[in-house]
């Protein structure tokens, strides 16, 4: 008797930790807020990057400017790809180009040449990598939707070390 009591306890344990997991998983699927927000965001972002990473790399009179240009077009032409991919699976409306600001800091670049040129991406890198930082970070600690979860997780690592990368080219055009 005393045995069968036990059992029933663990069994509705067990029940109630399946249940459990069942909800939790049901809930990951259900895009909050954040997720909302996050999507949108990510995919100006990642507009805005390879819009002046695609300038940067035609103009920037420093080699290694030219080449992280050229590595941010690959890059966040490759990461918007991928949340299309993501947003197209739940029918999610994204945007398909940059933002005003990011316009205008185009026309900005467009005027500039040589050092001037190089020194205004590389400022400009750095605001944006910090904003896009704490952009992942908010979807990484409020977000719900699993497959935008595991998005920001992935790129959050890459948009810390490209923010030190930029960092680094900065300094090292400024004091050579």
């Amino acid at each position: 008797m005393r045995h069968s009591g036990l059992i029933l306890f663990f069994g509705v344990m067990v029940l109630t930790m399946r249940c459990t997991d069942a909800t939790e998983y049901s809930n990951a699927s259900y895009r909050n807020a954040t997720d909302l927000h996050f999507q949108v965001a990510a995919s100006y972002d990642n507009f805005d990057e390879i819009g002046t990473g695609s300038l940067a790399s035609a103009n920037a009179s420093d080699s290694s400017v030219r080449l992280f240009g050229q590595t941010m077009v690959t890059g966040y032409s490759a990461a918007e790809s991928e949340l299309k991919k993501i947003t197209d699976s739940v029918q999610a409306i994204i945007p398909q180009g940059s933002d005003p600001a990011h316009q205008a800091l185009l026309v900005v670049l467009q005027k500039l040449s040589g050092a001037a040129f190089d020194t205004t991406y590389l400022r400009g890198q750095l605001q944006d990598h910090d904003s896009s930082i704490t952009l992942y970070q908010s979807e990484l600690t409020n977000g719900n939707y699993i497959s935008l979860l595991q998005y920001a997780r992935k790129y959050l690592v890459l948009l810390q070390m490209q923010r030190m990368t930029a960092d680094s080219l900065l300094r090292a055009i400024q004091h050579p």
